[in-house]
């Protein structure tokens, strides 16, 4: 049987094994079907190991495998993903090494130009992986399998891309290829989270900022309900778990079909827990009490719902498709619930003031106020993902291109693309950054591994008291405690 080695690489190049991580589940439905076609699939995530390079050597020398996979995802991700690359042609320069994900998916052009890569899968992985793997066996040209790039003497070409994956069609998924243990951790509190899953694929909304609108092209594609009672069933099965940690773009695109498989899960008996599921402002609005009551009952846990910001302006210049009131409501209905609501924010967009910042401050601070169950996590700032409708607008702005994936690695959620502010402004969003990440002590206890003594826990509430206060009275110079709450290099 001949193998294929799947590599997912490390957030960044120093992130150690005990920071919180999610099985890679894009591996996983890469892999399965594989398996199905007689290869041994063999996955080394880096992020379990500290020895990740010696380990990538061990596997490479000892399957000799048909060709070795790698994931991307656009920003800091990219430094360990090259660096896999390159240690793979160093070992052996005539092993194909096929890149794929987000990054490959929405720059295969960029990514084709670089020397440690012979060929990239865009979109969807699944079937087209699989037959580019055939074919790399057979010792036939690939150059007619749909969805990839590929280099003709040094130069690279383009197939068409093949139609969408059917989710119904896809094998039961191969689970047991990851150690699955070493991902039950705890992700948003103390409590181990479970396996991730999805019942969908793809997300119909205009987010300017989000690169699905050119990953999937706004496209949703939803797993029938009773598909989804299957897979989750195989996944109680080979797991023996009962959490489950969903990774859907958006669950709630079709409310009637969300009661529906809450019904088929209330009817099986499951008793499952299902945390994360993502969700919109405007679609809790159309929560009724009965929608409430079978999310409940079908065991769901937490919504991530991701606001952004706490700007109408803002909103409206990043197609969110909801408003600030929206937000107000939602919140208010979640809170006659037990379901804790997880919320999102970004800044550092094109064209924000210091003004905006201030509404998504005040915003954050008026949601704890009216749902203390709720939690906040700590600010992002904007990535600008090529394709995508803002990244352009970032482009008329005077932002410099990436042009190697060298710079696209430096791109991160932690860092502000600088060029687009004032000093000022500048100065304004890295404090906002810190009072986020502060504002609600829950997620400072939860979030942070430094939070292991009743002493840190109790400094916590003391600090996020103090820094509502501050938001609520807009009170942000001075902010002497901004040095000793954030590593030098940010202050």
């Amino acid at each position: 049987m001949k193998n294929v080695l799947l590599f997912f690489p490390r957030l960044s190049p120093d992130e150690i094994t005990e920071t919180r991580f999610l099985m890679p589940l894009s591996l996983i439905y890469v892999a399965t079907p594989l398996r199905e076609a007689g290869y041994n699939v063999s996955i080394l995530d880096a992020r379990l190991r500290d020895d990740w390079k010696e380990e990538l050597r061990r596997r490479v020398e000892s399957l000799d495998p048909v060709c070795v996979g790698i994931s991307s995802l656009t920003g800091i991700q990219l430094r360990t993903a090259m660096e896999a690359a390159r240690e793979v042609k160093r070992l052996s320069a005539d092993l194909p090494v096929v890149w794929g994900g987000v990054h490959a998916s929405l720059l295969p052009l960029e990514t084709m130009r670089e020397d440690f890569v012979d060929f990239v899968v865009v979109g969807e992985g699944e079937l087209t992986f699989t037959e580019l793997v055939k074919c790399l066996d057979q010792g036939k040209t690939p150059h007619d399998v749909m969805g990839i790039w590929y280099k003709d003497d040094g130069v690279p070409k383009r197939n068409p891309e093949p139609r969408k994956i059917d989710l119904n069609s896809l094998p039961a998924l191969a689970y047991d290829l990851v150690d699955m243990p070493r991902y039950y951790q705890p992700f948003w509190d103390t409590e181990p989270t479970g396996p991730t899953f999805i019942t969908s694929r793809g997300c119909p909304f205009q987010c300017a900022y989000c690169y699905i609108e050119v990953f999937d092209q706004r496209l949703w594609r939803p797993i029938r309900p009773e598909k989804v009672i299957e897979n989750l069933q195989h996944l109680i099965a080979i797991t023996g778990t009962r959490s489950v940690f969903c990774l859907d773009d958006m669950f709630f695109t079709d409310i009637r079909r969300v009661k529906q498989m809450c019904r088929l899960i209330i009817d099986a008996g499951m008793h499952i827990e299902l945390d994360n599921v993502n969700c919109r402002a405007d679609a809790v609005c159309r929560f009724d009490d009965e929608m409430l009551e079978l999310l409940t009952a079908a065991g769901v846990r937490r919504l991530f719902v991701g606001l952004e910001t706490g700007s109408n302006r803002m909103l409206k210049l990043i197609q969110k498709g909801s408003t600030r009131e929206q937000a107000i409501r939602a919140n208010q209905i979640l809170s006659r619930s037990p379901i804790q609501p997880i919320y999102a924010f970004m800044a550092g967009f094109p064209h924000e003031t210091i003004q905006d910042v201030k509404d998504t401050l005040s915003l954050m601070a008026k949601l704890l106020d009216e749902n203390p169950n709720a939690l906040i996590t700590e600010t992002s700032f904007y990535t600008p993902f090529p394709g995508t409708t803002l990244f352009q607008e970032c482009l008329k702005m005077g932002i410099r291109l990436p042009q190697t994936m060298e710079e696209w690695s430096r791109m991160s959620y932690n860092h502000l693309q600088e060029e687009l502010f004032t000093p000022e402004q500048i100065d304004f969003l890295y404090r906002v950054k810190t009072l986020s990440a502060y504002l609600d002590h829950k997620n400072y206890e939860t979030m942070r591994h430094s939070m292991k003594t009743t002493l840190k826990r109790i400094a916590a509430r003391v600090i996020s008291k103090e820094f509502r206060w501050r938001v609520k009275n807009e009170f942000f110079f001075p902010f002497p405690e901004r040095r000793w709450l954030v590593p030098p290099s940010d202050v």
